[in-house]
């Protein structure tokens, strides 16, 4: 820091604050440029500068030595991870994590990455004041891991992560159980029957024929039912198609 050579770490730093202290507060200004060559060449002791500090002002560097090794201490206070962080995967290819906070913690940083290829990309990153967030729209079949990192007064030093993890259909197959189909085969009209994430307004209801055509597509009401018009379309094999934001199901129907 210009004065005196380093001798590292901490309790180098520490010592030529201190040295710093005394010989710009405390030590004549006639006396002030020989004792930093001397110093600066280890041919004085630190020692040497108390009988020339000025009587009045001794009292005083008491303080000032308190207050730098508190600062320093501080300074080696690290900040604390976050404990119990789980994930839970929800709808909509939407992944929410949640932890117990950390003790001393201001704030979060929630970063998710994903790793195709194995490149570890950042999915998406925020700034939170609890550590419980949703990230939503992950891709299917890409690892991916979220790490909760916690910001104190000194700044981010505590980090904790989830195992990496895969997002995969099975989900949406478990949506295509929970739709209903009656009857099925069915002639002019069937009864569809459809869970909460397939319930908002604007699901858009499709059905392809067996060349992979749509031959009938509705735009349907917010209602866990409804009754699908069937009048016109030719005998045969159907897949329905439900799509509602990122959930989309299929359900196999008969039209007789």
């Amino acid at each position: 820091m210009g004065y005196f050579p380093a001798t590292g770490g901490v309790t180098g730093l520490k010592r030529e604050i201190f040295l710093k202290t005394v010989l710009n507060h405390y030590i004549p200004t006639f006396l002030r440029t020989f004792l930093v060559k001397k110093l600066a060449n280890n041919r004085v002791s630190p020692l040497f500068l108390f009988p020339l500090m000025h009587p009045f002002r001794l009292l005083s560097l008491g303080f000032v030595a308190l207050l730098g090794g508190a600062a320093f201490t501080s300074q080696a206070q690290t900040c604390p991870a976050v404990t119990n962080l789980t994930t839970t995967v929800l709808s909509g290819r939407a992944v929410r994590v949640n932890a117990t906070p950390a003790a001393g913690a201001a704030s979060y940083i929630i970063i998710c990455s994903i790793y195709p290829a194995s490149l570890g990309i950042v999915f998406g990153s925020v700034n939170v004041t609890t550590p419980d967030y949703t990230f939503t729209n992950l891709p299917v079949g890409t690892p991916y891991t979220i790490c909760i990192n916690t910001v104190c007064a000194l700044g981010q030093q505590g980090s904790a992560c989830s195992p990496l993890a895969v997002l995969t259909a099975a989900r949406n197959a478990a949506l295509a159980e929970q739709v209903t189909l009656a009857p099925n085969p069915a002639h002019a009209a069937v009864a569809l029957a459809r869970p909460a994430p397939l319930q908002a307004a604007g699901t858009r209801a499709a059905l392809v024929n067996g060349l992979g055509q749509v031959v009938w597509q509705r735009t349907l009401s917010a209602s866990p039912s409804a009754e699908l018009d069937l009048t016109g379309l030719a005998p045969g094999l159907y897949t329905l198609q439900l799509q509602a934001g990122p959930e989309r199901v299929t359900k196999r129907l008969v039209v007789q």
